[in-house]
Protein backbone atom coordinates (compact mmCIF):
# COMPACT_ATOMS: atom_id res chain seq x y z
CA UNK A 1 0.00 0.00 0.00
CA UNK A 2 3.20 2.20 0.78
CA UNK A 3 4.47 1.89 -2.31
CA UNK A 4 1.48 2.39 -4.51
CA UNK A 5 0.41 5.69 -2.68
CA UNK A 6 4.57 7.08 -3.01
CA UNK A 7 3.89 6.08 -6.64
CA UNK A 8 0.79 8.22 -7.01
CA UNK A 9 2.40 10.72 -5.28
CA UNK A 10 4.99 10.87 -8.09
CA UNK A 11 2.45 11.58 -10.41
CA UNK A 12 0.53 14.55 -8.33
CA UNK A 13 4.28 15.88 -8.80
CA UNK A 14 4.73 16.15 -11.96
CA UNK A 15 1.36 17.29 -12.93
CA UNK A 16 1.85 20.28 -10.51
CA UNK A 17 4.82 20.90 -12.57
CA UNK A 18 3.24 20.57 -15.84
CA UNK A 19 4.53 17.59 -16.88
CA UNK A 20 2.61 15.10 -19.14
CA UNK A 21 2.81 11.73 -17.05
CA UNK A 22 4.24 9.39 -19.47
CA UNK A 23 6.77 6.03 -19.31
CA UNK A 24 8.31 5.57 -16.16
CA UNK A 25 11.99 6.12 -16.56
CA UNK A 26 14.67 3.70 -14.73
CA UNK A 27 14.49 5.11 -10.96
CA UNK A 28 10.70 4.70 -10.99
CA UNK A 29 11.09 1.23 -12.41
CA UNK A 30 12.90 0.13 -9.90
CA UNK A 31 11.51 2.05 -7.16
CA UNK A 32 9.31 -0.33 -5.41
CA UNK A 33 12.18 -2.66 -4.73
CA UNK A 34 14.55 -0.17 -3.40
CA UNK A 35 11.69 0.77 -0.70
CA UNK A 36 11.09 -2.47 0.13
CA UNK A 37 14.09 -3.79 0.34
CA UNK A 38 17.20 -1.37 0.99
CA UNK A 39 18.15 2.16 2.35
CA UNK A 40 19.19 5.11 -0.02
CA UNK A 41 22.55 5.16 -1.01
CA UNK A 42 24.73 7.45 -0.04
CA UNK A 43 26.15 10.05 -2.33
CA UNK A 44 29.85 9.70 -2.43
CA UNK A 45 30.16 13.90 -1.75
CA UNK A 46 28.22 13.08 1.33
CA UNK A 47 29.85 9.79 2.97
CA UNK A 48 32.54 10.58 5.19
CA UNK A 49 32.95 10.73 8.95
CA UNK A 50 28.84 9.60 8.80
CA UNK A 51 29.87 6.63 6.64
CA UNK A 52 29.81 3.51 8.42
CA UNK A 53 33.20 1.68 8.99
CA UNK A 54 33.96 -2.05 8.30
CA UNK A 55 34.85 -4.06 11.32
CA UNK A 56 38.30 -4.84 11.61
CA UNK A 57 38.92 -8.96 11.18
CA UNK A 58 39.21 -10.31 14.88
CA UNK A 59 42.57 -11.79 15.71
CA UNK A 60 42.41 -15.63 15.80
CA UNK A 61 45.73 -15.43 17.70
CA UNK A 62 44.29 -16.10 21.23
CA UNK A 63 42.58 -19.11 19.86
CA UNK A 64 45.91 -20.47 18.23
CA UNK A 65 47.92 -19.89 21.84
CA UNK A 66 45.04 -21.57 23.68
CA UNK A 67 44.91 -24.70 21.36
CA UNK A 68 48.44 -24.57 21.95
CA UNK A 69 48.79 -24.65 25.32
CA UNK A 70 46.23 -27.55 25.65
CA UNK A 71 47.19 -29.47 22.68
CA UNK A 72 51.34 -28.97 23.07
CA UNK A 73 51.51 -31.07 26.32
CA UNK A 74 49.66 -34.14 25.28
CA UNK A 75 51.77 -34.52 22.04
CA UNK A 76 55.27 -34.05 24.10
CA UNK A 77 53.74 -36.76 27.10
CA UNK A 78 53.35 -39.29 24.02
CA UNK A 79 56.20 -39.04 22.36
CA UNK A 80 58.51 -39.27 25.10
CA UNK A 81 55.81 -42.71 26.43
CA UNK A 82 56.19 -43.76 22.93
CA UNK A 83 54.72 -47.63 22.11
CA UNK A 84 50.82 -47.57 22.28
CA UNK A 85 50.37 -44.51 23.11
CA UNK A 86 52.08 -42.60 20.64
CA UNK A 87 50.65 -45.17 18.54
CA UNK A 88 47.10 -44.34 19.17
CA UNK A 89 47.44 -41.01 19.33
CA UNK A 90 48.36 -40.93 15.74
CA UNK A 91 45.61 -42.74 15.02
CA UNK A 92 42.97 -40.36 16.66
CA UNK A 93 44.74 -37.71 14.63
CA UNK A 94 44.48 -40.25 11.36
CA UNK A 95 40.87 -40.50 11.66
CA UNK A 96 40.15 -37.04 11.85
CA UNK A 97 42.31 -35.80 9.76
CA UNK A 98 40.86 -37.97 6.94
CA UNK A 99 37.28 -37.54 7.22
CA UNK A 100 38.52 -33.47 6.90
CA UNK A 101 40.05 -35.07 3.64
CA UNK A 102 37.00 -37.27 2.32
CA UNK A 103 34.87 -34.09 3.54
CA UNK A 104 36.55 -31.25 1.25
CA UNK A 105 37.30 -33.78 -1.76
CA UNK A 106 33.41 -33.94 -1.59
CA UNK A 107 33.32 -30.50 -1.81
CA UNK A 108 35.16 -30.34 -5.19
CA UNK A 109 32.62 -33.20 -6.48
CA UNK A 110 34.89 -36.14 -5.34
CA UNK A 111 33.24 -39.21 -3.57
CA UNK A 112 35.67 -42.12 -2.55
CA UNK A 113 35.46 -45.00 -0.05
CA UNK A 114 35.30 -42.79 3.09
CA UNK A 115 35.19 -46.01 5.71
CA UNK A 116 37.64 -47.76 3.79
CA UNK A 117 40.08 -44.48 3.52
CA UNK A 118 39.18 -44.14 7.67
CA UNK A 119 40.14 -47.74 8.08
CA UNK A 120 43.01 -48.18 5.61
CA UNK A 121 44.76 -45.04 7.00
CA UNK A 122 44.37 -46.06 11.03
CA UNK A 123 45.71 -50.13 9.74
CA UNK A 124 48.77 -48.21 8.28
CA UNK A 125 49.54 -46.24 11.94
CA UNK A 126 48.70 -50.12 13.29
CA UNK A 127 50.56 -51.77 11.41
CA UNK A 128 53.86 -49.52 11.74
CA UNK A 129 53.72 -50.06 15.05
CA UNK A 130 55.11 -53.25 14.75
CA UNK A 131 58.14 -51.92 12.54
CA UNK A 132 57.79 -54.07 9.95
CA UNK A 133 57.57 -53.36 6.41
CA UNK A 134 55.74 -56.82 5.63
CA UNK A 135 52.83 -55.66 7.29
CA UNK A 136 52.46 -52.26 5.81
CA UNK A 137 53.24 -53.76 2.26
CA UNK A 138 50.19 -56.39 3.47
CA UNK A 139 47.80 -53.79 4.46
CA UNK A 140 48.18 -51.43 1.47
CA UNK A 141 47.34 -54.28 -0.90
CA UNK A 142 44.09 -55.11 1.23
CA UNK A 143 43.00 -51.54 0.64
CA UNK A 144 44.09 -51.42 -2.36
CA UNK A 145 41.51 -54.65 -3.72
CA UNK A 146 38.96 -53.58 -1.18
CA UNK A 147 38.98 -50.37 -2.91
CA UNK A 148 38.31 -51.34 -6.40
CA UNK A 149 35.68 -54.02 -4.92
CA UNK A 150 34.23 -51.57 -3.53
CA UNK A 151 33.62 -49.50 -6.33
CA UNK A 152 32.33 -52.31 -8.67
CA UNK A 153 29.68 -53.16 -5.94
CA UNK A 154 28.38 -49.67 -7.08
CA UNK A 155 28.22 -50.51 -10.66
CA UNK A 156 28.43 -47.07 -10.82
CA UNK A 157 30.37 -46.17 -14.37
CA UNK A 158 30.64 -42.42 -13.65
CA UNK A 159 32.81 -42.95 -10.72
CA UNK A 160 34.84 -45.92 -12.19
CA UNK A 161 38.09 -43.78 -12.29
CA UNK A 162 37.35 -41.29 -9.66
CA UNK A 163 36.10 -43.09 -6.58
CA UNK A 164 39.36 -45.35 -6.43
CA UNK A 165 41.55 -42.72 -7.00
CA UNK A 166 40.09 -40.24 -4.26
CA UNK A 167 40.04 -42.93 -1.91
CA UNK A 168 43.65 -44.49 -2.34
CA UNK A 169 44.66 -40.65 -2.88
CA UNK A 170 43.25 -40.42 0.82
CA UNK A 171 45.12 -43.15 2.25
CA UNK A 172 48.16 -42.63 0.75
CA UNK A 173 48.13 -38.63 1.57
CA UNK A 174 47.14 -38.93 5.04
CA UNK A 175 47.60 -42.94 6.46
CA UNK A 176 50.62 -43.66 4.47
CA UNK A 177 52.31 -40.62 5.67
CA UNK A 178 51.37 -40.11 8.74
CA UNK A 179 52.35 -43.68 9.79
CA UNK A 180 55.87 -42.23 9.58
CA UNK A 181 55.33 -40.78 12.85
CA UNK A 182 55.58 -43.67 14.12
CA UNK A 183 58.46 -45.47 12.33
CA UNK A 184 60.37 -43.03 13.44
CA UNK A 185 59.76 -42.85 16.77
CA UNK A 186 60.32 -47.19 16.64
CA UNK A 187 63.63 -46.77 14.60
CA UNK A 188 65.94 -47.33 17.83
CA UNK A 189 64.03 -51.03 17.38
CA UNK A 190 64.59 -51.12 13.90
CA UNK A 191 68.08 -50.81 13.94
CA UNK A 192 68.82 -52.72 16.50
CA UNK A 193 67.04 -55.59 15.02
CA UNK A 194 69.38 -54.94 12.11
CA UNK A 195 73.08 -54.07 13.12
CA UNK A 196 73.26 -54.93 16.55
CA UNK A 197 71.45 -58.29 17.53
CA UNK A 198 74.48 -60.22 16.99
CA UNK A 199 76.91 -57.82 19.25
CA UNK A 200 75.60 -56.97 22.77
CA UNK A 201 79.40 -55.36 23.45
CA UNK A 202 78.41 -52.11 20.95
CA UNK A 203 76.74 -49.15 22.86
CA UNK A 204 74.02 -49.07 20.19
CA UNK A 205 72.92 -52.60 21.30
CA UNK A 206 72.14 -51.02 25.16
CA UNK A 207 68.28 -50.68 25.91
CA UNK A 208 68.10 -47.27 25.86
CA UNK A 209 68.69 -46.85 21.87
CA UNK A 210 65.32 -48.74 21.67
CA UNK A 211 64.38 -44.93 22.85
CA UNK A 212 66.67 -43.36 20.29
CA UNK A 213 63.24 -42.78 18.15
CA UNK A 214 61.96 -39.60 20.23
CA UNK A 215 65.45 -38.11 19.84
CA UNK A 216 64.94 -37.59 16.01
CA UNK A 217 60.91 -37.37 16.30
CA UNK A 218 61.41 -33.95 18.60
CA UNK A 219 64.24 -33.10 16.26
CA UNK A 220 62.11 -33.54 12.87
CA UNK A 221 58.69 -32.19 14.89
CA UNK A 222 60.87 -28.81 16.27
CA UNK A 223 62.57 -28.60 12.47
CA UNK A 224 59.27 -28.48 11.05
CA UNK A 225 57.54 -25.99 13.62
CA UNK A 226 60.66 -23.61 13.93
CA UNK A 227 60.50 -23.52 10.05
CA UNK A 228 57.04 -22.36 10.25
CA UNK A 229 57.76 -19.83 12.18
CA UNK A 230 60.96 -18.40 10.80
CA UNK A 231 59.18 -18.26 7.65
CA UNK A 232 56.47 -15.85 9.39
CA UNK A 233 59.08 -13.83 10.80
CA UNK A 234 61.08 -13.31 8.09
CA UNK A 235 57.98 -13.24 5.68
CA UNK A 236 56.40 -10.30 7.87
CA UNK A 237 60.09 -8.55 8.03
CA UNK A 238 61.68 -8.56 4.69
CA UNK A 239 59.09 -10.35 2.39
CA UNK A 240 58.86 -8.79 -1.18
CA UNK A 241 59.47 -11.37 -3.60
CA UNK A 242 56.70 -13.78 -4.41
CA UNK A 243 57.17 -17.76 -4.05
CA UNK A 244 53.65 -19.01 -5.53
CA UNK A 245 51.36 -16.07 -5.79
CA UNK A 246 48.62 -18.40 -7.13
CA UNK A 247 48.41 -21.07 -4.43
CA UNK A 248 49.64 -18.84 -1.41
CA UNK A 249 49.92 -15.37 -1.87
CA UNK A 250 51.48 -14.61 1.58
CA UNK A 251 54.82 -16.42 1.03
CA UNK A 252 57.67 -15.28 0.10
CA UNK A 253 60.97 -16.19 -0.90
CA UNK A 254 62.43 -14.07 1.89
CA UNK A 255 60.14 -16.03 3.69
CA UNK A 256 61.74 -19.11 2.70
CA UNK A 257 64.77 -18.19 3.85
CA UNK A 258 63.69 -17.94 7.21
CA UNK A 259 62.36 -21.14 6.83
CA UNK A 260 65.73 -22.70 6.57
CA UNK A 261 67.16 -20.52 9.30
CA UNK A 262 64.09 -22.15 11.79
CA UNK A 263 64.40 -25.54 10.54
CA UNK A 264 68.62 -25.66 10.83
CA UNK A 265 68.34 -23.87 14.50
CA UNK A 266 65.65 -26.24 15.31
CA UNK A 267 67.26 -29.57 14.61
CA UNK A 268 70.61 -28.09 16.20
CA UNK A 269 68.71 -26.79 19.42
CA UNK A 270 66.94 -30.11 19.64
CA UNK A 271 70.51 -32.02 19.69
CA UNK A 272 72.36 -29.59 21.85
CA UNK A 273 69.49 -30.39 24.88
CA UNK A 274 69.45 -34.02 24.20
CA UNK A 275 73.20 -34.16 24.17
CA UNK A 276 73.55 -32.05 27.51
CA UNK A 277 70.20 -33.43 29.66
CA UNK A 278 68.32 -36.20 28.03
CA UNK A 279 71.82 -38.31 27.30
CA UNK A 280 74.50 -37.05 28.55
CA UNK A 281 76.03 -40.42 29.65
CA UNK A 282 75.37 -42.20 26.29
CA UNK A 283 77.72 -42.43 23.08
CA UNK A 284 74.33 -42.30 20.73
CA UNK A 285 73.19 -39.21 22.61
CA UNK A 286 75.57 -37.07 20.32
CA UNK A 287 76.66 -39.05 17.26
CA UNK A 288 74.19 -37.20 14.92
CA UNK A 289 76.87 -34.87 13.84
CA UNK A 290 75.58 -30.92 13.79
CA UNK A 291 76.37 -31.27 10.05
CA UNK A 292 73.66 -34.02 9.75
CA UNK A 293 71.48 -31.31 11.38
CA UNK A 294 72.21 -28.56 9.25
CA UNK A 295 71.77 -31.02 6.28
CA UNK A 296 68.24 -32.51 7.58
CA UNK A 297 66.95 -28.91 8.51
CA UNK A 298 68.01 -27.56 5.29
CA UNK A 299 65.72 -31.02 3.65
CA UNK A 300 63.04 -30.36 6.48
CA UNK A 301 62.56 -26.30 5.18
CA UNK A 302 62.11 -27.60 1.46
CA UNK A 303 59.94 -30.85 1.76
CA UNK A 304 57.91 -28.86 4.67
CA UNK A 305 57.55 -25.77 2.24
CA UNK A 306 55.73 -28.54 -0.84
CA UNK A 307 53.65 -29.99 1.79
CA UNK A 308 52.19 -26.51 3.07
CA UNK A 309 51.86 -25.39 -0.29
CA UNK A 310 50.39 -29.18 -1.88
CA UNK A 311 47.68 -28.92 1.12
CA UNK A 312 47.08 -24.96 0.08
CA UNK A 313 46.73 -26.18 -3.74
CA UNK A 314 43.81 -28.45 -2.46
CA UNK A 315 42.13 -26.41 -1.02
CA UNK A 316 42.28 -23.61 -3.35
CA UNK A 317 40.87 -26.25 -5.65
CA UNK A 318 38.30 -27.61 -3.57
CA UNK A 319 37.49 -23.89 -2.52
CA UNK A 320 37.64 -24.59 1.11
CA UNK A 321 39.03 -22.03 3.22
CA UNK A 322 40.46 -24.67 6.42
CA UNK A 323 39.86 -28.66 6.42
CA UNK A 324 37.83 -28.39 9.18
CA UNK A 325 37.40 -25.84 12.64
CA UNK A 326 38.56 -28.96 14.81
CA UNK A 327 41.02 -27.22 16.24
CA UNK A 328 40.36 -23.27 16.72
CA UNK A 329 42.63 -20.94 15.31
CA UNK A 330 44.21 -23.82 13.57
CA UNK A 331 41.90 -24.51 10.95
CA UNK A 332 41.82 -28.91 10.95
CA UNK A 333 44.13 -31.66 11.88
CA UNK A 334 44.81 -31.83 8.05
CA UNK A 335 46.22 -28.25 8.26
CA UNK A 336 48.17 -29.06 11.22
CA UNK A 337 49.76 -32.16 9.11
CA UNK A 338 50.49 -30.53 5.66
CA UNK A 339 54.41 -29.75 6.52
CA UNK A 340 55.03 -32.44 9.45
CA UNK A 341 53.55 -35.20 6.93
CA UNK A 342 56.15 -34.34 4.23
CA UNK A 343 58.92 -33.43 6.69
CA UNK A 344 58.66 -36.55 8.66
CA UNK A 345 59.38 -39.52 6.35
CA UNK A 346 62.63 -37.33 5.12
CA UNK A 347 63.72 -37.10 8.40
CA UNK A 348 62.83 -41.17 8.53
CA UNK A 349 65.12 -42.19 5.94
CA UNK A 350 67.54 -39.34 6.17
CA UNK A 351 68.40 -41.42 10.02
CA UNK A 352 68.04 -44.96 8.25
CA UNK A 353 70.46 -44.45 5.25
CA UNK A 354 72.78 -43.02 8.09
CA UNK A 355 72.78 -45.53 10.24
CA UNK A 356 73.00 -47.95 7.64
CA UNK A 357 76.08 -45.66 6.23
CA UNK A 358 77.49 -45.92 9.76
CA UNK A 359 76.82 -49.25 11.20
CA UNK A 360 76.62 -51.27 7.95
CA UNK A 361 79.66 -53.86 7.46
CA UNK A 362 80.76 -52.20 4.03
CA UNK A 363 78.59 -49.55 3.00
CA UNK A 364 80.91 -48.89 0.15
CA UNK A 365 80.37 -52.12 -1.83
CA UNK A 366 76.81 -51.74 -1.32
CA UNK A 367 76.86 -48.76 -3.56
CA UNK A 368 79.08 -49.99 -5.59
CA UNK A 369 77.24 -52.95 -6.53
CA UNK A 370 74.00 -51.17 -6.86
CA UNK A 371 75.40 -49.16 -9.52
CA UNK A 372 77.06 -51.85 -11.31
CA UNK A 373 73.06 -53.11 -11.09
CA UNK A 374 71.69 -49.93 -12.46
CA UNK A 375 74.29 -49.65 -14.97
CA UNK A 376 73.46 -53.32 -16.42
CA UNK A 377 68.97 -52.36 -16.11
CA UNK A 378 69.77 -49.56 -17.57
CA UNK A 379 71.90 -49.75 -20.61
CA UNK A 380 72.23 -53.80 -20.57
CA UNK A 381 75.73 -54.45 -19.38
Amino acid sequence: MGVSQGFMADLREQAAAGRRPGPMDDSQQNRPAAVAGSQPVADHSTAGAGAPVPAAKKSDLPARLLTAVALVPVLIFAIIKGGGIWTLLIAAIVVAASWEFFNFMEAKGLRGAKWIGLTGSVGLVLGASFSNEYFSTLILTVILLAAFIRQLGTRDISTAITGPAVTLFGVTYVGWLSSHLVWLRNIGVEVQAKYFVHDPSLPQAMPEFRDVGMYYLFMGVAATFLADTGGYFFGKAFGRHKLAPSISPKKTWEGFVGQIVGAVFGASVCKLVFMTWIYPDLSFGTDFGWVHCAILGILIANVGLVGDLFESMLKRDAQVKDASGLLPGHGGFLDRLDSINFAIPVTYYYVRLYYYWTFSPNPEADLRALGEYLSAYIFGK
